[in-house]
C-alpha cells in the first residue's frame, strides 16, 4: 500500500485584500510550523488577486528563511476563460 506523506496547503483569496497584518501574523508562523513538522509540504497559491500575490510573498519569505528541501511552492494559474456560463 502506498502512503503519501505530502501535506498540502491551498491558498486562494480575493481580488481586493486588506488584511495584510493579519495574514502576516497568522500565515507566517503556520507555514514555518508545517515545514518544521511535516515530511513534505506542497503550497498551492492562486495568481489572480491581491491576496494571492501577498500570500506568495509570505511563502517565499518563509522559504528564504527555512529553505526548500521539504516544501514546494506551486502557482495555480487562473482559467483563461473568465466569462464562462455555469
Amino acid at each position: 500500500m502506498w502512503i503519501d506523506d505530502t501535506y498540502r496547503v491551498v491558498l486562494f483569496g480575493h481580488r481586493n485584500f486588506y488584511g495584510y497584518r493579519t495574514l502576516d501574523k497568522q500565515l507566517y508562523p503556520l507555514l514555518k510550523s508545517l515545514i518544521r513538522t511535516k515530511p513534505f509540504v506542497e503550497i498551492y497559491i492562486g495568481r489572480n488577486g491581491e491576496f494571492d500575490l501577498y500570500a506568495a510573498t509570505v511563502v517565499k519569505n518563509v522559504q528564504n528563511e527555512m529553505g526548500k528541501a521539504n516544501n514546494a511552492f506551486i502557482c495555480v494559474l487562473p482559467d483563461p476563460q473568465r466569462d464562462i456560463d455555469y
